[in-house]
């Protein structure tokens, strides 16, 4: 049983790892009346995202979302950020925020790791 477990969280890993890889942190949509602190916060958090310094990434994706929590995309960046650092219990939760906040980003609603985040915190 012990190693069954092993296997499945090996798998479930690399399951991620791979889906993950594809897919990066994105800008936001100008919506109208957007604050410039939540753009600096989430142009600064991509920024780290990018140089693999997800700790501090993820410090500005909280500083947009304390802006803005409906933001999709930063609920998505928050999410990827999560799930880079192994959390994907709470990477599932700001997956599901950002679907629900969308409003039409086709790179959130067809985001891969977030169906697969999604549809994983359901079976449990």
């Amino acid at each position: 049983m012990k190693k069954n477990l092993t296997i499945s969280a090996f798998i479930f890993s690399v399951f991620f790892a791979a889906v993950t890889f594809a897919e990066e942190p994105l800008s936001f949509k100008m919506h109208e009346g957007s604050q410039s602190g939540l753009s600096k916060h989430n142009d600064e958090g991509i920024l780290h995202y990018k140089k693999g310094h997800f700790d501090e990434a993820l410090k500005h994706f909280d500083a947009a979302l304390n802006i803005n929590p409906k933001c999709g995309e930063g609920n998505f960046n928050k999410a990827l950020t999560l799930d880079k650092l192994g959390r994907h219990k709470e990477a599932a939760e700001f997956f599901s925020h950002a679907k629900h906040h969308a409003m039409g980003n086709e790179k959130i609603t067809h985001s891969k790791i977030l169906g697969a985040h999604i549809d994983s915190s359901h079976s449990h």
